[in-house]
């Protein structure tokens, strides 16, 4: 065997496995797509393990909130998604690259256990309009 095969074999078994959708960061409950992708969906979870996707080709419409604690999600199926909680910023900037792959509600009592800079999700609530 060759040097170039023997090189070649080691960096393939060494190399990083990548696994789509297994990004997660356990600090702020949202889980990021890891590869690219031609269908996406949004998975939002509910305290109570309760669970709702929407694809993301159906947002219509995001915005948030001035003081940064509610983001609006407008479906063309009807639907309205309102995310409310703290440090949202960076949750829209993931939302705008389809980057979440789930958003997980936590219980308010739970606040204090979090980081104070990385989004918290307190209250998802989706409603037909």
């Amino acid at each position: 065997m060759s040097l170039t095969e023997n090189f070649d074999k080691y960096n393939k078994a060494n190399a990083p496995q990548k696994k789509d959708a297994e990004t997660t960061d356990s600090e702020n409950d949202i889980e990021l797509y890891s590869l690219t992708g031609h269908v996406r969906n949004l998975d939002f979870v509910q305290p109570d393990g309760e669970r709702e996707f929407f694809n993301y080709a159906l947002i219509t419409r995001c915005k948030i909130s001035s003081d940064k604690s509610s983001i609006f999600l407008n479906y063309s199926t009807g639907h309205e998604v309102t995310i409310k909680g703290r440090n949202l910023e960076i949750l829209y900037d993931q939302l705008f690259g389809q980057l979440p792959k789930s958003i997980t509600a936590i219980d308010r009592r739970y606040e204090a256990t979090k980081d104070g800079v990385e989004p918290v999700i307190f209250e998802i609530a989706i409603n037909k309009i």
